[in-house]
């Protein structure tokens, strides 16, 4: 007879039919088989959560029982593993030693030696088009407000000029944010008072300025027309500097 529940316990849970077995929704309606479901759900949950108080009291009180066994055990282990740390922790200072010198040429971060080293490795990257357009997509770079309200003057009056700059276009490490779609080599700049004039901002990054900015587009044959942001302020004046750029 055991044998046979057996069998008919693992034909059920096979999800095979058996003669004579009589299902759990047998002349229920939907809504009594709704009810009967979020029974056995609520009596799933009552009986995990009370599963769970029980294991953790059962934890506390083993940790009680055996508090100074498992801290004894606990130094021991420490104390017969300090010399493996301690070599452990040589060799890797070792390694990140040689790393430094081999990468960067230089150990002290924070020294001139350092920052320059740093400085010709960015120059570098961003010299490279396809590493820095993967920058830009990782940044996830969008137009700001006032790039948003020149984007808009320029659809408004037709301008030719397009934004990129999220990172679309890449000119020697510097991205401009609108270049002209008529296939002429002009770009536009729009530059905040802060970060940009050093009469506003005194620590203003020596390439970051007018000139500058100006010089390093001249270098590839491109026209650059700098915007400011005190000038967005009138965009009827703004407007008739882009014509006068474009012609």
């Amino acid at each position: 007879m055991g044998k046979a529940t057996v069998w008919l316990g693992k034909m059920r849970d096979s999800g095979r039919f058996v003669k004579g077995h009589i299902p759990w929704n047998k002349c229920l309606t939907p809504q009594e088989q709704a009810l009967s479901r979020r029974k056995q759900l609520e009596y799933l949950r009552r009986y995990n959560a009370n599963r769970r108080e029980q294991m953790i009291q059962y934890l506390k009180n083993y940790h009680e029982k055996n508090k100074e066994k498992l801290n004894a055990q606990c130094r021991a282990n420490w104390k017969k593993n300090r010399e493996k740390r301690r070599e452990y922790k040589k060799q890797y200072n070792k390694t990140r030693l040689i790393e430094l010198k081999r990468h960067r040429g230089v150990v002290k971060k924070g020294s001139p030696e350092y920052c320059a080293k740093m400085s010709e490795h960015m120059k570098t990257f961003w010299k490279n088009e396809v590493l820095a357009r993967k920058l830009f997509r990782g940044w996830r770079s969008r137009p700001n407000k006032l790039e948003q309200s020149l984007i808009r003057l320029v659809s408004e009056n037709k301008l030719p000029f397009k934004y990129v700059g999220d990172g679309t276009v890449i000119i020697d490490g510097r991205c401009p944010d609108f270049i002209n779609n008529n296939g002429r080599k002009q770009v536009i700049e729009l530059f905040g008072d802060y970060w940009h004039n050093p009469s506003v901002n005194p620590n203003v990054r020596p390439n970051a300025t007018y000139e500058a900015t100006v010089n390093h587009y001249q270098k590839f044959g491109f026209d650059c027309l700098i915007l400011w942001e005190h000038e967005m302020e009138n965009e009827e004046k703004v407007i008739e500097t882009i014509k006068s750029f474009c012609d």
